[in-house]
């Protein structure tokens, strides 16, 4: 089943990472497709943006590829918190619908 199209609001994580991937709430959506992604550590606190700003915004990641991003259920931070080295198994991926 595929994955639900993101909206504002909704937790991702990045879908590259095997054990403790990137975690992130959804700011935007764009019409091409690509979202702006707020990053959090995985104790729950709000990080912004990890990569460096070079004069863009600071509080988020701006126009991330939706590809790279699994929507997931809201991550449960304390049991995350507890997880030393691998987390992943702890993240419930979200699924679409059917019609």
């Amino acid at each position: 089943m595929a994955a639900p199209a993101f909206k504002p609001g909704m937790w991702a994580m990045s879908a590259d990472e095997v054990y403790k991937p990137m975690l992130g709430r959804i700011r935007d959506v764009h019409s091409d497709g690509s979202i702006d992604v707020v990053i959090y550590a995985a104790d729950g606190q709000r990080r912004g943006r990890v990569s460096p700003a070079m004069g863009g915004p600071r509080g988020f990641e701006p126009c991330c590829g939706a590809q790279n991003w699994i929507p997931i259920e809201r991550p449960n931070f304390e049991l995350l918190a507890t997880k030393r080295y691998d987390y992943r198994d702890c993240l419930k991926p979200l699924v679409a619908e059917e019609p």
